[in-house]
């Protein structure tokens, strides 16, 4: 299983075998040498009923629907070939995240205002670092942004907005553009992290 630090964001590889089952444990970082704790309430430790967890290689790439009503959303990032994670909570959101590669994630402004402590998935998305953030297309669906400008994208750090009354009118549609701008993402990438991937180096 692969587990991201949460202070030095290196992905450190632990064997199944190695995971107690429904007990939380802690090592140290064998890069940073800092303490990662995993509680028993973490995706990882939970029983074989737990949710599937989606790695850069999974053939059905892993979405996160981040969204007080996730049905309403769901059918459309199905239809888009993902399976997906809905999270209730911003802890929540917060946990898996360190244990899954999403190629997409959804947040809406309803989500975000939900009640947590810590940060936000947003600001955790925001703060990340550029190897874990580039392998992500993050879509924000809120009432106070014009759909698809890149200008107020890029001034929340996402990679493209959408207005919650474009999302309440052109569902259909919408799941289009979506995927088109996700393709050219993972296009503009692919050359990229082939040439990574000759010269030995982690993306």
């Amino acid at each position: 299983m692969e587990i991201i630090c949460e202070n030095c964001n290196t992905k450190i590889n632990v064997p199944d075998e190695k995971i107690p089952k429904g007990k939380a444990f802690s090592f140290n970082c064998p890069s940073c040498k800092g303490k990662v704790t995993i509680s028993s309430k973490d995706p990882i430790t939970k029983n074989a009923a737990a949710p599937a967890v989606f790695s850069a290689g999974s053939k059905q790439p892993g979405a996160m629907i981040c969204h007080t009503e996730s049905k309403l959303l769901k059918g459309m990032v199905e239809k888009m070939g993902y399976q997906l994670h809905a999270p209730t909570s911003h802890k929540e959101a917060n946990s898996i995240l360190r244990f899954n590669s999403y190629r997409l994630i959804i947040i809406t402004e309803e989500f975000e205002k939900v009640p947590h402590d810590g940060p936000s998935i947003l600001e955790t998305l925001q703060a990340a670092t550029m190897d874990k953030r580039r392998k992500i297309f993050v879509l924000y669906i809120g009432s106070n942004v014009k759909s698809f400008d890149s200008m107020q994208a890029f001034a929340m750090s996402v990679n493209a907005v959408i207005s919650s009354d474009d999302f309440v009118k052109k569902g259909e549609q919408l799941a289009e553009a979506i995927t088109g701008l996700t393709n050219e993402y993972g296009i503009s990438y692919k050359v990229f992290f082939e040439e990574m991937e000759k010269l030995g180096k982690s993306a």
